[in-house]
């Protein structure tokens, strides 16, 4: 998702090498599913395209976000993280290593975009 939708100043990565590489990940995955035919046929045009620009890049960042692949992403994630911190609720570890361990959580699913 921060390949695709992160602020390079802040991840320190291109948000077009990913697409330019057609890198597969889950949220592409998602939204081809979720794409209708003219969505679909933008996304084979674009998607791995070594001459990707940034508006071709902002059009499949529009894909990603109307097939709803973005938000189910996130909603991935913050399960994932859910059950990672319930774990470590019930976990035999010391208080402060599950601090940590929650904080960590925390950190990793609110990373600035």
């Amino acid at each position: 998702m921060l390949g695709v939708f992160g602020d390079p100043a802040l991840t320190g990565k291109s948000i077009l090498d990913d697409l330019r590489e057609g890198k597969p990940t889950v949220m592409m995955a998602l939204a081809r599913s979720g794409a209708d035919r003219t969505q679909a046929a933008r996304l084979r045009d674009l998607f791995g395209n070594p001459d990707l620009d940034s508006g071709g890049a902002e059009d499949l960042r529009a894909i990603i976000v109307d097939t709803g692949a973005l938000e189910r992403i996130e909603q991935m994630i913050r399960v994932r993280a859910d059950a990672a911190v319930a774990a470590l609720a019930e976990a035999p570890i010391p208080a402060d290593a599950r601090e940590a361990l929650v904080a960590l959580a925390a950190s990793a699913i609110n990373r600035q975009r």
